[in-house]
């Protein structure tokens, strides 16, 4: 990794900057734009989320020094790269997928471990890790690909970057070049792209009950995917969906809010803005049960 810029240095001084924090200034002098999450979570740290991203130093120092176990996130659109992610857990298995394609040289980051196969997770492929391959390049976000499992992060979203402590417990692992470095973004990256089926997840074969864990991803992947001026009346409806789901214990409630509100931050909502429509979709449901 690049050396600290002297100034993240002086914006400290006096203070002992955590490891998780040495690790943004460093990344933010490689030329990635920087936001703190919650400590070993993906959930945004700030009120404005990626869109507070920075590479300022002494914002930095500010951030980590209040929250010294914050994890690092990356804005993919302010750093102007492509991430191809791999999700174990949602039965993508890393070594097959890298296998078929030239990745040019392109970083690989380890991320989460898998959990064991469940309801909730029915394709984990149990203790594999899941990988980010790293582009520079400028491309909406896509998380519907043509391979199960895998999506892009780009303009419009953001990921956790090494050594942030993942939700399982893990931390990401890997080395990240200066930005610039990166290679460009294949032509087999935006072929993986495909048009999304909205609302597919709604209806189930007639005599088959909606796997819950297919119903909970659609509903975070409908509010991420959300256009400017629909974003809060899709989070409100997705909210309104998640209570049913809950109340008839097809979800865990707990996470299942924890993955709809880092889908509307991912949206591009704010904090508060987000919290409020969830809360108003919550009430509405429980008022009309």
């Amino acid at each position: 990794m690049a050396v600290v810029d002297p100034r993240a240095r002086g914006a400290r001084r006096g203070r002992r900057m955590s490891r998780l924090g040495h690790a943004a200034a460093e990344l933010a002098v490689a030329g990635y734009h920087i936001h703190p999450l919650r400590p070993r979570a993906k959930v945004p740290a700030t009120r404005n989320g990626f869109k507070d991203a920075t590479r300022d130093p002494r914002t930095i120092a500010r951030w980590w020094d209040a929250s010294p176990d914050a994890n690092v996130g990356i804005s993919c659109g302010g750093s102007a790269v492509v991430v191809f992610d791999v999700d174990s857990k949602a039965g993508a298995d890393p070594r097959e997928i890298l296998a078929r394609f030239d990745r040019a040289g392109a970083p690989v980051i380890g991320t989460g471990v898998a959990p064991e196969r469940s309801e909730r997770y029915p394709r984990s492929l149990a203790g594999r890790r899941g990988v980010q391959v790293y582009f520079r390049g400028a491309m909406p976000s896509a998380a519907r690909l043509t391979i199960p499992g895998c999506e892009i992060k780009a303009a419009g979203g953001y990921v956790v970057a090494p050594p942030s402590v993942h939700p399982c417990g893990a931390e990401y692992v890997g080395q990240l070049p200066p930005a610039a470095d990166l290679p460009n973004a294949p032509r087999w990256l935006v072929e993986l792209v495909r048009r999304p089926e909205p609302r597919s997840f709604a209806t189930a074969p007639a005599g088959r009950p909606a796997d819950p864990s297919r119903v909970l991803d659609g509903l975070a992947r409908t509010v991420r995917e959300a256009q400017v001026g629909e974003r809060n009346r899709i989070l409100f409806w997705a909210s309104c969906r998640l209570a049913e789901h809950a109340a008839a214990g097809k979800v865990d409630e707990g996470q299942a809010l924890e993955e709809l509100r880092a889908a509307g931050l991912d949206a591009g909502l704010g904090e508060h803005e987000v919290d409020a429509t969830i809360r108003s979709g919550l009430s509405r449901r429980a008022l009309a049960a």
